[in-house]
């Protein structure tokens, strides 16, 4: 039994769907996308070289597109500052109630979770207080925190 073109993009395309849940990036979801159209162009008949090259064209201006919004939101103000931005990174702004600290440090509940969390002092506030807190950063799973002014 021989396999249509239109259920091959169809098969790639959920291939791609899956690794991009495993893998949490953007392009893969992208990539998907240009293989559902191609799977459309398949089922309207359309020759090879064309289902090839529209998947190919419009894989490439994801690409683009997603490499000029990173380099776009790279950077973004927080409390004044500006503080580096990760795309896959939607932590960084958050507020979290610090009940009390072990020297510059401290466990906090966050996403239902406890979290290891460290102080960033800042010259009004040079000492950790108890009290909400910004997320300004993440070392790995430790999370950087400013005193929420």
């Amino acid at each position: 039994m021989e396999l249509s073109l239109f259920i091959w993009w169809l098969c790639l395309a959920i291939i791609l769907i899956i690794a991009e849940v495993i893998t949490t990036t953007v392009y893969l979801l992208f990539l998907s996308i240009t293989c559902f159209i191609a799977a459309a162009l398949a089922w309207f008949n359309l020759s090879f070289i064309t289902q090839i090259l529209s998947a190919g064209i419009l894989s490439l201006t994801s690409i683009y597109v997603i490499n000029n919004y990173k380099k776009k939101h790279k950077n973004r103000q927080l409390n004044g500052k500006l503080v580096k931005d990760d795309i896959n990174n939607f932590d960084i702004g958050q507020v979290v109630a610090v009940n009390q600290w072990n020297g510059n440090s401290a466990k906090v509940l966050y996403k239902g979770a406890y979290w290891q969390a460290q102080y960033k002092s800042t010259e009004k506030y040079p000492i950790p207080q108890n009290g909400e807190h910004i997320i300004v950063d993440m070392q790995a799973n430790m999370l950087l925190l400013e005193y929420k002014i």
